[in-house]
C-alpha cells in the first residue's frame, strides 16, 4: 500500500504528544518472517520490559498476522502485561483508517481527507529539472518528484504550502504530468536519451545496439511517468535556486481538474487565476519557520 507517512514524519508526529521514547525497528525479510511470540520476546521485551500495551482492536502483528489482539493478552498474562485494545475513531461509525485516507486523497477529496487526518496532507519530494516551460510564461515552476511508494493525491491544481530553505511559501500545484505538454515532454526526454546514445556510440554496431537500448529505456520511462509522484509547484515571492534540494509540499485544497488547453494563452490564464486564487487565501510572500 501506498505510505502515507514518511518515517520522519511519522517520528515528528509523535514527538509532538511529549512522549519519552521512541523506539523504531527497521522492517526487513527476516523481521516479517518473525512469528509474534520470537518479536515480542526478542525484540519487545528485550529492549523495553513493558509493563502496559495499548493497540488498536483490528491489531495484528507477527508472521502471516498470527499475533491478534487475543494472542496479545494470552502473552501478557504469562509475563505481567496489561493489555488493553481501543476502538478506531470513526466518523458517523465509518472507520477513520489508512485506506480510506488513501482513497479519499487519490480520489481527490482533500478536505475530507484533512478532517479525518486532523491535519493538512504533505508529500516529500526532490526538486528536478523540468521543461523549463514556466518561466517563459511568467510563472517559474519548481519541478518535484516524490518518494517511491508515497500517497498521491489525485492529478489536479492544487493551493498548497510548500517548506523550503527554513520558510515555508504559498503555491498552487500542479500534480500529475500537464496533458498539454505531455506529449512535448515524452518527446523531449526522448530525443535527450537518443542524442546521448549518439554521442557515446564508437561504432555502427554498438550504435546500433545502444540506440535500441536507449528507445527500451525511453518506452519504459514514457510508461512510467504518469504513475509517478511529479508535481509542478509555483511558489509565491521565492527567488533563488533549490534544484536537488528535498522540499515538502502541503496540500490545502483542490482548485480544479486537470485538463487540456486548446492553446498555451488559454493553459496561461488558467495558471495565473490559480496564483490569484492563493494569493488571495495565503498571501504572495513566504514566512520563516
Amino acid at each position: 500500500d501506498a505510505c502515507l507517512l514518511t518515517t520522519k514524519q511519522r517520528l515528528e508526529l509523535i514527538a509532538r504528544t511529549h512522549i519519552d521514547l521512541i523506539v523504531v525497528v527497521a522492517f526487513t525479510p527476516a523481521l516479517a518472517k518473525l512469528e509474534y511470540q520470537k518479536f515480542l520476546t526478542d525484540v519487545v521485551m528485550k529492549h523495553l520490559a513493558p509493563r502496559i500495551i495499548h493497540v488498536g482492536t483490528d491489531f495484528k502483528m507477527g508472521y502471516r498476522g498470527q499475533g491478534d489482539i487475543s494472542a496479545l493478552r494470552a502473552f501478557g498474562s504469562l509475563h505481567d502485561i496489561d493489555v488493553f485494545g481501543h476502538r478506531l475513531a470513526a466518523d458517523n461509525e465509518v472507520v477513520i483508517s489508512a485506506t480510506l485516507i488513501r482513497t479519499l486523497l487519490q480520489n481527490g477529496d482533500i478536505a475530507l481527507a484533512t478532517r479525518y487526518l486532523t491535519r493538512f496532507y504533505s508529500l516529500s519530494g526532490k526538486v528536478i529539472h523540468g521543461r523549463g516551460k514556466g518561466s517563459g510564461f511568467g510563472f517559474a515552476t519548481a519541478n518535484i518528484l516524490c518518494q517511491a511508494n508515497h500517497c498521491v493525491p489525485q492529478s489536479g491544481v492544487y493551493m498548497a504550502c510548500v517548506v523550503c530553505q527554513h520558510h515555508i511559501y504559498p503555491a498552487a500545484v500542479n500534480v500529475g504530468i500537464s496533458p498539454t505538454f505531455s506529449s512535448e515532454f515524452y518527446e523531449n526526454e526522448q530525443d535527450n536519451l537518443q542524442n546521448n546514445a549518439q554521442h557515446n556510440s564508437q561504432v555502427s554496431f554498438e550504435k546500433t545496439v545502444q540506440d535500441n537500448t536507449q528507445k527500451n529505456v525511453c518506452d519504459s520511462k514514457r510508461r512510467a511517468l504518469p504513475r509517478q509522484g511529479f508535481l509542478e509547484a509555483h511558489l509565491l515571492g521565492f527567488t533563488g535556486d533549490i534544484y536537488g534540494q528535498t522540499v515538502d509540499v502541503i496540500f490545502i485544497k483542490r482548485m480544479r481538474d486537470v485538463h487540456k488547453f486548446e492553446s498555451v494563452s488559454a493553459l496561461i490564464k488558467a495558471v495565473h487565476d490559480n496564483i490569484k486564487e492563493v494569493k488571495n487565501c495565503l498571501g504572495e510572500t513566504g514566512i520563516e519557520v
